[in-house]
C-alpha cells in the first residue's frame, strides 16, 4: 500500500467516522458548512445552489451534488485562473464551482454543460446575470474539449461513459489544459499515461482544520496535458 492509500484509510477510520461522537461532531460541522455555502451562494449569484437533484438517466450520468466551498478552494490552490482562462464543467449542475470560479476571476471565460434541462434553466437563471458565464443545456460529447484551458469533472458520467469522454479529450485536445477530478475513483486512471498526460496532484478532501465538510474522505486528481513535454 502505497503512503497515499495509507493516508486515505487512515482518514477512513478516523473518530469521527468510527465512533458515535465522532460521527455526530461530523454532522453538526458539515451541517454548518452546509449553511455558510447556501450564504455565500445567495451572497455571490442570488440564490441557493445546495439542493441534490437527481440523474434522469442514471445509466451514464450521476445527479446534481454541489461541492463544498472549502473543498473547492483546497482543490484550485495551484490551478491559475487569469484573464485568458477558458474554463469548463462538465455536468455543472446547480453552477456551484461555476460561481466559485467567476468569483476568483470576472473577466475568464466560464461555461457549464449540463444534461438535465430543468437544472440547467435553474443554473441559467442566476448566470444570466453574469459576465462571461454560459450555460449549454446538452449532451457533454457535442462539445469540443479544445476549446478549453481548464476542464472540471465531478463525476459526472458512470465509469465506461466517461472512458469514452477521455479518449474524445485525448483525441481533441491539441494545447496545455488542466483537468481536475473530484470524486475521483476512476476518471483520473483512463488520461494519466496517455502521451504527454501526466497526473500531477492527487489529494484527500475530507476537513480543513477542526471542520469537517466532507460526509467521507473524496479523492481528488489534477491531470495536465503538456504537448511541448
Amino acid at each position: 500500500m502505497n503512503e497515499f492509500a495509507k493516508e486515505y484509510y487512515k482518514q477512513l477510520n478516523s473518530w469521527s467516522m468510527t465512533t458515535n461522537l465522532g460521527k455526530f461532531y461530523s454532522k453538526v460541522s458539515r451541517k454548518l458548512v452546509k449553511y455558510h455555502d447556501i450564504l455565500k451562494d445567495i451572497f455571490t449569484c442570488g440564490t441557493s445552489l445546495e439542493k441534490y437533484v437527481n440523474s434522469i438517466d442514471r445509466s451514464i450520468s450521476t445527479g446534481s451534488e454541489s461541492t463544498e466551498y472549502l473543498a473547492l478552494e483546497e482543490m484550485f490552490k495551484d490551478v491559475e485562473i487569469n484573464d485568458n482562462s477558458r474554463f469548463v464543467d462538465i455536468g455543472c449542475g446547480k453552477g456551484r464551482v461555476l460561481n466559485f470560479v467567476h468569483t476568483k476571476n470576472k473577466n475568464c471565460k466560464v461555461t457549464g454543460v449540463e444534461f438535465n434541462p430543468e437544472v440547467a434553466n435553474f443554473t441559467k437563471k442566476w448566470a444570466d446575470k453574469k459576465d462571461n458565464v454560459t450555460i449549454i443545456n446538452g449532451n457533454a460529447f457535442d462539445i469540443n474539449c479544445d476549446d478549453y484551458d481548464i476542464l472540471y469533472f465531478n463525476r459526472p458520467f458512470m465509469e465506461e461513459t466517461f472512458k469514452q469522454f477521455a479518449e474524445k479529450m485525448v483525441n481533441e485536445i491539441k494545447h496545455p489544459v488542466t483537468v481536475i477530478c473530484y470524486a475521483d475513483a476512476y476518471m483520473s486512471k483512463y488520461l494519466k499515461g496517455k502521451p504527454n498526460w501526466n497526473r500531477v496532484k492527487q489529494g484527500i478532501l475530507y476537513k480543513k482544520g477542526i471542520i469537517i465538510h466532507c460526509f467521507y474522505p473524496q479523492v481528488y486528481s489534477i491531470v495536465k496535458f503538456e504537448p511541448n513535454k
